[in-house]
């Protein structure tokens, strides 16, 4: 056998041992770096999440109500795993409905499981809807409670979404102003202010916290209907520190709200 066929014959055993050493050592480093290698082509991706947990994982509300769920996926190795996707659901959207970010609305009494999905991974909680108006009791989440007395206003402004000026004064629905913006940075403790109309892309957020003596109330008009719909920054009310608010049906939602 001569030398150039010695090593054509090497060269075709040769080249494949390394090449299945290489895969091997890529697979290696890959789980090492916490991914895994599928095959000898060092296709690397990020592992699946594990199991998912939703919190609260019960929760009662109203009709018309919201509540924001949120979902925790976590790694075979009882870690947090972000940056991967989360399907939402209802098994009964007609009693509560579930948008694409876990905020649940309630449309009808009884009971809906809501779901939140990853991959082959699983998490659920159980939704409870009362009639409008009542009482959440113990069988939820939120303690027996009733609406905050509220005191006389110290000031009285009205806002008219349609018919509204900013530069008016505000004082009367003749002079109404047009934007919740306005009240916000308007706003002292002891203000009440009266909504009508439809806001949409904004937010009630108070620059002044209202005291326990003094709140800052927003409320629909007498014999006017005010809806909030879908807010600002995906927020439709945002108190800070000590701010109190009465007369709302919610804190938080990306859908319509109304007072």
């Amino acid at each position: 056998m001569g030398m150039n066929e010695y090593f054509a014959q090497s060269r075709k055993v040769m080249p494949r041992t390394r090449r299945a050493a290489c895969a091997l050592a890529a697979c290696a480093l890959s789980l090492a770096a916490g991914l895994r290698c599928r095959g000898v082509n060092d296709t690397l991706t990020k592992f699946n999440a594990a199991s998912v947990q939703i919190s609260p994982d019960s929760q009662t509300i109203s009709v018309g109500q919201v509540v924001r769920l949120s979902a925790t996926l976590m790694g075979a190795d009882g870690k947090a795993v972000t940056d991967l996707p989360v399907t939402w659901s209802s098994a009964d959207a007609a009693i509560a409905a579930v948008d694409s970010i876990g905020v649940v609305r309630g449309r009808s009494e009884g009971h809906a499981v809501i779901t939140a999905a990853s991959g082959g991974a699983k998490g659920t909680a159980v939704v409870a809807v009362q009639a409008a108006g009542a009482r959440l009791g113990s069988s939820g989440t939120c303690a027996d409670t009733t609406l905050p007395v509220v005191p006389a206003a110290v000031r009285t402004f009205y806002i008219d979404a349609t018919n509204g000026n900013d530069s008016a004064d505000g004082s009367s629905p003749r002079s109404a102003w047009r934007t919740l913006a306005k009240a916000n940075n308007s706003a002292q403790p002891g203000d009440l202010f009266l909504l009508s109309g439809t806001f949409t892309n904004q937010y009630i957020r108070p620059n002044l916290s209202g005291t326990a003596a003094q709140k800052i109330v927003y409320r629909a008009a007498p014999g006017a209907q005010a809806v909030l719909d879908h807010g600002q920054y995906d927020v439709i009310l945002w108190l800070t520190g000590a701010s109190t608010s009465s007369s709302m049906d919610s804190t938080s939602a990306t859908s319509s709200m109304p007072f």
